[in-house]
């Protein structure tokens, strides 16, 4: 059989590739510190597209937020809110789903009211 030594060598490979002689490698995975848990909405402290969202909701739904571009907890509370009510998946991220709708409602702020008959 020409096959069975390479497939002696595979088993031998997979069965040495499944238990180390010396332990796990050095770059086994370990969970991340505490510290460097992702934010409420998975951005850097300060971020021009937290300040849209802040200006986009103060327009929206008179959030009352301050737009200095920080993903806080009233943001995030905000964002939340503003979700719940427009029947999203209430996680305080700033995502796709959640851009579109604020886009959607801010141009139907934006449109002139319709004429009267």
């Amino acid at each position: 059989m020409p096959f069975a030594p390479f497939i002696a060598g595979l088993a031998y490979g997979l069965a040495a590739a499944a238990a180390p002689p010396y332990g796990p490698p050095p770059y086994a995975y370990m969970p991340p510190p505490a510290y460097l848990a992702p934010a409420p909405l998975a951005l850097p402290p300060y971020s021009p597209t937290v300040e849209w969202a802040q200006w986009a909701l103060n327009g929206v739904a008179h959030a009352g937020l301050e737009q200095d571009g920080i993903a806080g907890p009233a943001t995030v509370a905000a964002v939340m809110e503003f979700q719940r009510e427009n029947r999203l998946q209430p996680d305080g991220y700033l995502g796709a789903a959640t851009v579109e709708v604020l886009k959607h409602w801010l141009d139907a702020a934006a449109a002139p009211p319709a004429p009267r008959a």
